[in-house]
């Protein structure tokens, strides 16, 4: 197998998805492991975060807008927090525009793709 370019791998963050946790179950399964070494189940998830990614980033179809009062906001190991009162989420997708939803405080996370921050 060719070396894995570990510098150039998305964050796993799909991997806590439903189907990410179904294809680590799946890998995790005995009759599975007879089939797979380690080395090779953990192939398969590193190309399920880049699959994953790139997917997501060639199909998304629609937007979602958050607007609200910044209460607190925060920056450590690449990884913003934003904490967020009196929220309102618009989901504007090509078919139109979806009611707002309304919600009192909501926590934003989000990781740099691309580790050494050069996206």
């Amino acid at each position: 197998m060719a070396p894995i370019d570990s510098a150039r791998l998305p964050f796993p963050i799909y991997r806590h998805s439903s189907i990410g946790i179904a294809l680590m179950d799946t890998l995790d399964q005995p009759w599975f492991r007879r089939i797979m070494t380690p080395e090779m189940a953990v192939r398969v998830m590193m190309n399920f975060d880049v699959v994953m990614t790139r997917v997501l980033a060639e199909m998304a179809r629609a937007s979602l807008n958050i607007t609200g009062r910044l209460s607190a906001y925060r920056f450590l190991d690449n990884v913003w927090c934003f904490q967020l009162e009196d929220v309102r989420l618009t989901l504007d997708a090509r078919e139109g525009a979806v009611k707002p939803v309304r919600a009192e405080r909501m926590l934003v996370i989000a990781h740099n793709a691309d580790p050494r921050g050069e996206e």
